[in-house]
């Protein structure tokens, strides 16, 4: 008896789980993956944030062309210290500090699950351990027998 299976483990306190020790919300998914406005809605809506995500995306590229194209004004930057910057397009002022606050704001997020995904690791690996000792106990034989 191993997690080598595909059918949903139930633990004492009614909880699902998959194979990989995750609570299962209703349907069988895992709730990693279930949004809390999916829980609200009946099953044939899920795919709708499929599509609202690609339209938000589509929208967001969309405006900062369009930012972008009507910011073409060039600017000098002077910083502090005697740096200057020339020629510098007034959308790269707004829309790069916004990338790069967006892709520090991703590695932070990233790097933050990290400790509990390992610990995660690790106790999925005790848990091994554990069932192969369970396992090999429940296969010992019995040293008093009790004679009917």
């Amino acid at each position: 008896m191993g997690l080598v299976t595909t059918e949903p483990i139930v633990i004492e306190s009614g909880y699902a789980l998959d194979p990989l020790g995750r609570p299962l919300a209703k349907g069988g998914r895992s709730t990693k993956s279930v949004l809390w406005v999916e829980r609200l809605l009946p099953n044939g809506f899920q795919n709708m944030f499929v599509w609202l995500n690609l339209i938000l995306v589509a929208a967001i590229g969309f405006f900062s062309l369009q930012f972008a194209m009507a910011n073409q004004t060039e600017v000098t930057v002077h910083i502090p210290g005697g740096v200057t910057f020339d020629h510098i397009p007034l959308f790269g002022l707004v829309l790069v500090p916004l990338l790069i606050g967006l892709l520090v704001g991703s590695l932070t997020g990233w790097l933050s699950s990290f400790k509990p995904r390992q610990r995660v690791g690790q106790l999925l690996q005790e848990n091994r351990e554990l069932e192969e000792e369970l396992a090999n106990l429940r296969n010992l034989p019995l040293e008093d027998d009790i004679q009917l």
